[in-house]
């Protein structure tokens, strides 16, 4: 599972933070359903942020985290994302399909 923060979810300014599943009286007990939570932290991404401050970090991911934000577009993986969201942005399909999703949630609910 993989939660994209815009905010620091734990306060420590790393840009991810893993997460695995444990017993609350035996924490050092991790219990073995091969499941993680990563929550990745989009403020490490500020206009004057670079990747060489996050070795640990996938240029790629730096990136998008950066992209999240600040809009800003570096690198081509990036640069496909925001082509793909620009072309949903001004499709009357998309916005057809995203306006009728929008009804049937006001009807249900």
């Amino acid at each position: 599972i993989i939660f994209i923060c815009t905010f620091d979810f734990l306060g420590h300014g790393e840009p991810l933070y893993e997460c695995k599943t444990c017993w609350t009286k035996k924490s050092r007990d991790i219990i073995q359903d091969k499941s993680t939570k990563i929550f990745l932290n989009s403020t490490v991404g500020t206009a004057d942020a670079t990747p060489n401050q996050y070795p640990e970090v996938d240029k790629d991911l730096f990136y998008l985290l950066q992209y999240i934000h600040t809009h800003v577009v570096h690198g081509d993986f990036v640069k496909e994302i925001d082509e793909e969201l620009t072309n949903i942005k001004f499709s009357e399909t998309q916005e057809v399909a995203y306006m009728t999703y929008e009804m049937e949630l006001l009807v249900r609910h």
